[in-house]
Formats: structure tokens, C-alpha cells, sequence
């Protein structure tokens, strides 16, 4: 889950490759850098400064989604 803004890491979404060695590849994600903001607003979407919303959830869930089911 990413933080609230001056938490936040300034690396973007990535992926980034892991490899093993092994013949498996690992996919990360950062969904704690600043590019978050597309999707979450920080005056609508959080409880307080380290927790979303039922709203702010949603929208985080929705987005993540588009990274992580393919």
C-alpha cells in the first residue's frame, strides 16, 4: 500500500525484473512512489496519513489491478 506524500519513494511503478538462478522471473512493483497520485487523491482518499479510505481502497485496488492480472 503506498504512504501518504512525504512518505512516499521517487522510483516509478517499475516492473522490475528479478532473476534468479533459477529459471524464474520475478516481477515487482512500487505502487510507494509519487506516480500513485493519478489515482488516489490525497485530500478525498485517506483516513489519515498511512491509511486509505473505502474509497481510496477501491480506487488503489483498481489500479493495481491493471498491473497484476494479465
Amino acid at each position: 500500500m503506498p504512504g501518504f506524500r512525504n512518505t512516499r519513494n521517487n522510483e516509478n511503478i517499475g516492473p522490475y525484473e528479478i532473476h534468479y538462478d533459477q529459471p524464474i522471473k520475478v516481477k515487482l512493483y512500487n505502487f510507494n512512489g509519487s506516480d500513485i497520485d493519478v489515482c488516489l487523491d490525497p485530500n478525498k482518499d485517506w483516513l489519515g496519513r498511512s491509511h486509505l479510505n473505502e474509497t481510496g481502497a477501491k480506487k488503489l485496488t483498481e489500479y493495481i489491478s491493471h498491473y497484476i492480472i494479465k
